[in-house]
C-alpha cells in the first residue's frame, strides 16, 4: 500500500476519534520516516491526552525529540517508557544509544548491560566492549593528562573543560560541575561553558539551577541557540508548554534565518 494513501487512512481514523494505539503508532512512524518529527510529537501528545498511556507512545515521542535535537526531553520520555515496561531490552538499548550520543559513557554502559542481560545480542555486546575499553583505558589516560596540565597551569580553562568532559563520561556530575565552574571563573563570558553547566543541572532534575544558568546566558547573548533550545526543553519537562513552545518558535526563526 502506498505510504501517502496509508497516511490518509490513518489520519481519517484519528479524526474520527479512534483510541487504537496501533493507529497512532503507525501514523507517528510514518511521520518520523518522512522527517516530520513535529507532526509526530503533536499526534502522540494527543494520544496521551486521550489516555493512550503506553510505553511505545513515550518511545516514539523520544524518537521525535531526538530528530528535533531535543535530547534532554528525549531521555525523560525513554525513562518514562522504561517505568511502564521495565523488562523491555530494546528500550534500554535505545537509552544506551542516546546516553552515548550525549557523551555519558558510564550511564550508557549500564543501560546496554541491562539490555544485554534481558536479550543478548552481538550489537549490544559490541557496544559494551567498546564503552568498557573507553572507560578503562582512554578516559583514565585523558583524566591524568588534564590533571597534570592543571598542576602546571591551574588557570587553563581548556584543561578544566577537558577534566569536566572526563567526569561526565564517568558519570561524576558533581565533579564535572566543579570543573566547569572553575573554567567559568577564569572566563566568565564563555557562554558555552555556562550552557554545559546548565545541562548538567538539567539531567539531574535540578531545573531551577538549569534555568538560572540558561537565562543568564540569554540575557548576555539573546541569540544563543543552544541555550534557548535547552531552556525550552527544561520548560517542557516542567509542563510549562506555552513557554516551551514560545522558545522553540524563537529557535526555529533563528535557525531559519541562517
Amino acid at each position: 500500500m502506498n505510504d501517502d494513501f496509508l497516511m490518509q487512512l490513518l489520519k481519517s481514523e484519528v479524526s474520527q476519534g479512534s483510541t487504537d494505539i496501533n493507529v497512532y503508532s503507525a501514523l507517528a512512524q510514518l511521520y518520523l520516516e518522512k522527517g516530520k518529527a513535529g507532526e509526530a510529537r503533536e499526534l502522540l501528545a494527543n494520544a496521551l491526552a486521550l489516555g493512550i498511556n503506553d510505553a511505545s507512545i513515550y518511545d516514539l515521542i523520544a524518537i521525535a525529540n531526538i530528530q528535533l535535537g531535543r535530547n534532554i526531553v528525549a531521555e525523560v520520555e525513554i525513562r518514562r517508557a522504561i517505568e511502564i515496561r521495565p523488562d523491555d531490552a530494546f528500550l534500554y538499548k535505545r537509552l544506551g544509544h542516546l546516553l552515548r550520543m550525549m557523551d555519558r559513557d558510564k550511564e550508557a554502559l549500564d543501560a546496554f548491560k541491562k539490555s544485554f542481560a534481558m536479550a543478548p545480542s552481538p550489537d549490544v555486546q559490541e557496544e559494551i566492549q567498546e564503552l568498557s575499553r573507553r572507560l578503562e583505558e582512554y578516559i583514565p589516560i585523558s583524566l591524568a593528562l588534564f590533571q597534570k596540565a592543571l598542576d602546571t597551569n591551574p588557570n587553563s580553562s581548556l584543561s578544566w573543560l577537558g577534566l569536566a568532559s572526563c567526569m561526565v563520561s564517568l558519570g561524576k556530575y558533581d565533579e564535572a560541575i566543579t570543573s566547569l565552574k572553575k573554567a567559568l571563573t577564569i572566563n566568565p563570558r564563555d557562554f558555552d561553558v555556562a550552557c554545559k553547566l546548565a545541562y548538567l543541572f538539567a539531567i539531574q532534575a535540578k531545573y531551577e539551577d538549569a534555568i538560572r544558568y540558561y537565562e543568564g546566558v540569554i540575557v548576555e547573548e539573546p541569540l544563543h541557540i543552544g541555550a534557548l533550545r535547552e531552556l525550552g526543553q527544561v520548560h517542557e519537562i516542567l509542563g510549562n508548554i506555552p513557554k516551551a513552545s514560545e522558545i522553540y518558535m524563537r529557535v526555529a526563526k533563528l535557525e531559519g534565518s541562517k
